[in-house]
């Protein structure tokens, strides 16, 4: 591009008249405003039926019922069982108007911490199932055996597209993972516990496309009999995160089961989705302490406030000088 030059003496009208003719232009603008698109905050919650969820307000102590209520300061969408989800965003709710799980809690926590936030939560679970098969990060090769990795990852492309869709960012801001009962019962299981979940938690991130996505993984603890691997993998997930400070654990040992010994008590779906909560926002989840992000800019706004205006003008002129 060739820039117009000054001439004192006036031998050179033609790129004096297109230099005021574009400055003429930018005043014409020099009240408007850039449009910043919104982004929003996704928090995933997945695993087995303890991140499904079947807590009914009704079981709850009094003090935790607000909790249970639906929540329209939070987006939501799930999926379950393959028969049960979304089509769309809806707003944090119990599913059936009765069924809850962490993900109330999770939803009204973060709210409360982080008022601004456009936040949404995304759950993606299934009963009876284990990360050996199931949610194996490699895929599983038993036939009919549900490919749960693969799926979390199309429907995070999908949700993704409708924020976007609307004008919006979507940021995979963080996952809860709770799982683990289905591989506390078999010894091969349990022993590959570790290695899977570290590969899963590095190729989820880098579908989300935040290499340093905090996760959070509770530690269940069925009693029933014949979950005889709990400690094994629970030594796995400390192991986990002691090794990446953007992973931590939630502990559940004192948190109230159902007659089944296997899943929690409805309030400690309550409970854990507090825990939850707080380990991501521990690790900067919504990154409060990294620098603020550059003020978006648009042509002529060379002074990156956000507008178009006689500042830009003199930016201009100064930095063009006077032509000997």
């Amino acid at each position: 591009m060739t820039y117009p030059r000054w001439d004192p003496e006036g031998s050179a009208k033609e790129p004096t008249v297109r230099l005021l003719a574009w400055i003429t232009s930018i005043c014409m603008f020099s009240t408007a405003v850039v449009t910043q698109a919104e982004v929003v905050d996704v928090i995933i919650v997945a695993g087995q039926s303890n991140a499904v969820g079947a807590a009914h307000p009704d079981y709850v102590l009094e003090q935790s019922r607000p909790y249970c209520a639906p929540n329209e300061d939070v987006r939501y969408c799930f999926w379950v069982h393959e028969q049960v989800y979304t089509d769309g965003w809806t707003h944090l709710r119990p599913i059936g108007g009765y069924s809850f799980g962490v993900e109330m809690m999770m939803g009204y926590t973060f709210k409360e911490a982080a008022p601004n936030r456009n936040l949404a939560m995304m759950k993606y679970a299934y009963n009876g199932v284990s990360l050996a098969c199931e949610w194996n990060p490699n895929g599983c090769t038993q036939n009919g055996t549900l490919q749960l990795f693969e799926g979390l990852k199309q429907w995070m492309n999908t949700y993704r597209i409708m924020i976007e869709n609307e004008g919006d960012t979507c940021n995979f801001a963080g996952l809860a993972w709770i799982q683990g009962e289905s591989d506390m019962m078999a010894e091969w299981q349990a022993v590959m516990y570790k290695d899977l979940m570290t590969q899963f938690i590095d190729d989820i991130r880098v579908h989300a496309n935040n290499p340093d996505m905090p996760v959070v993984m509770a530690l269940v603890n069925p009693t029933a009999s014949g979950f005889n691997w709990v400690d094994l993998i629970h030594e796995g997930m400390h192991e986990i995160a002691a090794n990446d400070s953007k992973v931590a654990t939630a502990t559940c040992r004192d948190l109230p089961l159902r007659s089944d010994n296997i899943h929690f008590a409805a309030d400690s779906a309550i409970w854990l989705g507090g825990r939850l909560a707080d380990s991501l926002m521990a690790m900067d989840l919504f990154n409060t302490t990294s620098a603020p992000p550059p003020v978006p800019t648009c042509p002529g706004d060379f002074n990156g406030d956000g507008t178009v205006g006689a500042t830009d003008i003199l930016l201009v002129i100064n930095n063009w000088g006077i032509c000997p």
